[in-house]
C-alpha cells in the first residue's frame, strides 16, 4: 500500500515498505485472547498492558484510515484481553505470561497502564460507537478509574523510578479519567462522571509543580525507590504525553525547551548522532540500560525518536519532523523488525530486536507525516494550541 502519490516524501527510501511489515507484524502479534507479546525474543514474549493498549489504539486508528475492519477486531480482542487479566482492585500488573497469568515483576504498581487500558477501551468505543461493548467493558473502565482516584506511588513509564508524581503518568490519568467521564455520561452514570471531572480539574492545576528553569521535569517529591541512579529529570516521556494523550500544548515554550534539551544530550551521548541534524533520542540523560542490563551508557530508542518526529509534525514543522523520521529509516533493518534500540555506536539494531511498540509508533508517525503533508497542501493547517502548561 502508498499512499504518497508520485512525489517521494522522505529523502531515503523503504517508508511505505516498512509501512506495510509494521501493520503486519501488528496483525500478527494479537491471538485470539488479545494477549499481546511485546516483542518476538524470549525475554520478550510477555504481555504489558501499556504495550497491548497503545497498539490497540494504533489497530483501530489504521483500520479506520486504510477501511480495514480487521484491524478494529484485533483491537477489540486487546480489549477483552485487558479486561480479563484485570486485578480485583482494578489495576493491572506489570506483565503476564502469552496465556494471561501474571508473570514475573519487579515494577507491579505502574498507573500509566491502567490508565491506557482505559483509554484503549474509550477509542475503540468511539471508532465502533458498539453499545453492547461499552457495557460490556464499563465495569472494567469504573473499576480501573475508581482505582487511579486514589493516592499513592507508582513506577514511571520506564519502570524504573518509584514515587508520588511523575509527569507521564499524571498526564496519563488525566486523560483516562477525562475519557471515563465521556463513558460515564454517555451510560448516564452521572455521579462517577462528576467525581472523575473532579479529579481532572484538580491533577490539570497540579502539573504546574512538573515546570523547573523553563522545561519540565519528568518526576518530582521524593523517590521511594529507583533502579536507575543516573537518571536526569529531562525524559522523553515528557514529549510521549503529549503525542499519546494530549497534543493541545505541543507548541508550548515548555515542551520546545525540553525538546532542545532532548536532542543536545543526545547529539552529545552517541557517536552515531555526532555531526548531524537528525539525530536518534535517549529515554533520558544518564541512561544505563542497553537493552540487556544496567550499567552500559545508554542507546537512542526507536520509540523516542519517533515521539519527537510526531511532535515536530503536530506543531506544523514538515522538515523538523522528517530529520527525526528519516533517523529511524536509516537504521531500519532491511527484514521489516524494528528494534526497541539502536546501537549508539555502530547504528546495529539492539536490545529487543522486534518490539511491538516500535512498530506502533512508526505506524502512528507515518500517518502524522501523511495528514500533515496533506494539511499543507490542502493551506488550512491549523497549528496546536500554545496555551500554558497548567491551565
Amino acid at each position: 500500500m502508498s499512499i504518497y502519490g508520485s512525489s517521494k516524501q522522505f529523502e531515503l527510501d523503504g517508508a511505505d515498505e516498512q509501512l506495510n511489515c509494521s501493520i503486519a507484524h501488528l496483525k500478527n502479534s494479537v491471538p485470539e485472547n488479545g494477549y499481546v507479546s511485546a516483542g518476538k525474543s524470549e525475554g520478550y514474549i510477555y504481555s504489558w498492558p501499556r504495550d497491548s493498549s497503545i497498539i490497540a489504539r494504533v489497530l483501530d486508528d489504521v483500520g479506520q484510515l486504510i477501511n480495514d475492519t480487521s484491524l478494529n477486531a484485533l483491537a477489540k480482542n486487546i480489549c477483552y484481553g485487558l479486561k480479563m487479566t484485570q486485578s480485583q482492585e482494578g489495576w493491572w500488573h506489570q506483565r503476564y505470561w502469552p496465556d494471561g497469568t501474571v508473570g514475573p515483576n519487579w515494577a507491579d504498581i505502574q498507573k500509566d497502564q491502567t490508565a491506557l487500558a482505559i483509554i484503549a477501551i474509550t477509542d475503540h468505543y468511539k471508532h465502533t460507537d458498539s453499545i453492547e461493548f461499552l457495557n460490556d467493558m464499563w465495569g472494567t473502565v469504573k473499576n480501573a478509574a475508581d482505582f487511579l482516584l486514589l493516592e499513592g506511588p507508582s513506577f514511571d513509564l520506564w519502570e524504573e523510578v518509584l514515587c508520588n508524581g511523575h509527569y507521564f503518568t499524571t498526564q496519563s490519568i488525566i486523560r483516562a479519567l477525562r475519557d471515563a467521564s465521556y463513558l460515564a455520561e454517555t451510560l448516564n452514570h452521572t455521579e462517577k462522571m462528576k467525581s472523575y471531572r473532579e479529579e481532572v480539574s484538580r491533577l490539570e492545576k497540579s502539573l504546574g509543580c512538573f515546570i523547573n528553569n523553563g522545561s519540565i521535569s519528568c518526576s518530582v517529591g521524593e523517590k521511594i525507590m529507583t533502579l536507575s541512579s543516573n537518571k536526569e529529570n529531562t525524559d522523553a516521556s515528557i514529549i510521549g504525553a503529549h503525542v499519546l494523550f494530549d497534543g493541545k500544548y505541543i507548541n508550548n515554550p515548555l515542551i520546545k525547551k525540553t525538546s532542545s534539551v532532548l536532542v543536545q544530550r543526545s547529539s552529545e551521548s552517541f557517536n552515531i548522532n555526532e555531526g548531524i541534524d537528525s539525530v536518534g533520542i535517549m529515554r533520558y540523560g544518564g541512561d544505563d540500560y542497553d537493552g540487556f542490563e544496567k550499567g552500559s551508557q545508554g542507546n537512542p530508542w526507536n520509540i523516542t525518536t519517533l515521539w519527537m518526529a510526531q511532535k515536530e509534525y503536530m506543531s506544523g514543522n514538515l522538515s523538523g519532523g522528517d530529520n527525526f523520521f528519516n533517523w529511524v529509516l536509516k537504521y531500519m533493518p532491511k527484514d521489516g523488525t524494528l528494534p526497541e534500540q539502536v546501537h549508539r555506536d555502530t547504528g546495529k539494531p539492539h536490545g529487543e530486536k522486534n518490539l511491538m511498540w516500535s512498530h506502533a509508533e512508526y505506524i502512528k508517525t507515518y500517518f502524522s507525516r501523511m495528514e500533515l503533508g496533506k494539511n499543507i497542501n490542502e493551506n488550512h493547517y491549523a497549528l496546536a494550541d500554545n496555551n500554558r502548561i497548567d491551565n
